[in-house]
C-alpha cells in the first residue's frame, strides 16, 4: 500500500490559525458572528455548508454545550450567550465585555 501524498491540510491555515494553542473545538459565539457584515455572514456560512457536504462531522446524537469557566474552572457568566437579544457587537463592546469579566 502507498502512503497518500502530503498535501499540508494538517498543518495548514487552520493549524497556523489556532497557533500554538491546545484547543480542540472552535467556540464562536452566534452574537458575534451575527455582528459581522452580511457579506461576510454569507462567505463564512457557504464554508459550513461546504463542510457539510464534505464531511459528516455531526453527532448523530447529542449535543455540544459550551459553558464559560474561570481560571478556577468556576462558573462564570458570559456576556457573549444571549444571542436572542444581543445587539450587534462593536470592538468596544466586545472590549469592554471581556473586561468586565476578567
Amino acid at each position: 500500500m502507498t502512503e497518500p501524498k502530503y498535501d499540508g491540510r494538517l498543518d495548514g491555515p487552520v493549524h497556523e490559525w489556532f497557533e500554538l494553542s491546545h484547543a480542540h473545538y472552535l467556540t464562536v459565539p452566534r452574537s458575534v458572528l451575527q455582528s459581522m457584515p452580511v457579506e461576510w455572514q454569507t462567505r463564512f456560512a457557504k464554508c459550513l455548508r461546504e463542510l457539510d457536504e464534505a464531511l459528516p462531522w455531526r453527532p448523530r446524537a447529542g449535543r455540544y454545550w459550551v459553558t464559560l469557566k474561570d481560571e478556577y474552572c468556576r462558573y462564570v457568566s458570559d456576556p457573549f450567550n444571549d444571542y436572542r437579544h444581543a445587539d450587534v457587537w462593536t470592538p468596544e463592546a466586545c472590549e469592554h465585555a471581556r473586561k468586565s469579566h476578567d
